[in-house]
């Protein structure tokens, strides 16, 4: 074990694990009491439209896809009460259809797909951790103060509207936040299984607690353990990273759920 010390992507992993344990906490905590779970899915569907983006035109990978995903959440969401369930999955689809199409014509072997899919440790950067930091603590400064309006708006829109609550501006930072969760949550978990931790975490906290600072920390907990077990479990078994984090998770969660259901309904 000695040995993962002397590497700084270890460290760095396990730094970027600690600041998303944050973000995915306060993020998976909107996104299910808000119901609005199927938007991280279709994000990371996005995430394909960014990165073939970024390739073709040559353009920094984070920063596009980051645009990108921003873009098409957003329109996403605020169409979602006018548009069917079916048309926004469609349009998720297509932006996923298009990035791969546009890294089919890049043709540039150098694109590490399966790092983008599943998660690539090895590939954090410096650059990706201050970046991380400084986003998600902007992030925390701009959304905790506020978080009983938002909740408020997840459980009586109508009245939290009434009451003098900015319902859009709110709806508008939360795809935002959903994006940046998504795009940062990707070299560690991969793009394919990310949305997983965007959910799990509150979906978690919530089987035992109602409260919400309670809950947040719970969801953090969750987080940090998934995560730092799992990037430990993918050192030791050379399996990708990605994958044993959200399957640690999900198991987790079900256990969680099975103890729940046997002691306490």
């Amino acid at each position: 074990m000695n040995v993962l010390f002397q590497f700084s992507f270890f460290y760095y992993a396990i730094a970027i694990s600690v600041i998303l344990s944050f973000l995915f906490a306060l993020i998976s905590f909107i996104l299910v009491t808000r119901k609005l779970t199927f938007l991280a899915i279709g994000t990371e569907h996005a995430a394909f439209g960014g990165a073939g983006l970024a390739r073709i035109m040559n353009w920094d990978q984070l920063t596009t896809t980051l645009i990108f995903c921003t873009i098409v959440t957003v329109l996403a969401g605020r169409s979602h009460k006018k548009t069917s369930d079916l048309g926004i999955s469609l349009f998720f689809s297509g932006a996923m259809a298009f990035g791969m199409i546009l890294l089919s014509l890049e043709g540039n072997n150098s694109f590490n797909l399966v790092g983008f899919l599943f998660g690539d440790l090895i590939g954090i950067t410096k650059k990706e951790l201050i970046f991380s930091f400084i986003t998600v603590l902007t992030i925390m400064i701009i959304m905790l103060p506020s978080l009983g309006k938002i909740t408020y708006l997840s459980f009586d829109r109508e009245a939290a509207i009434i009451s003098g609550v900015n319902a859009e501006l709110w709806d508008t930072i939360v795809y935002i936040v959903l994006s940046i969760s998504i795009i940062l949550g990707i070299k560690l978990v991969g793009v394919l299984l990310v949305a997983a931790m965007t959910v799990l975490p509150a979906a978690f906290a919530l089987l035992w607690e109602q409260n919400i600072s309670k809950t947040l920390g719970i969801s953090c907990i969750f987080s940090l353990f998934a995560m730092i077990l799992g990037i430990f479990c993918s050192f030791f078994l050379d399996l990708a990273p990605g994958a044993l984090i959200v399957a640690i998770a999900v198991s987790v969660y079900f256990i969680g759920l099975g103890l729940k259901n046997k002691f306490i309904n």
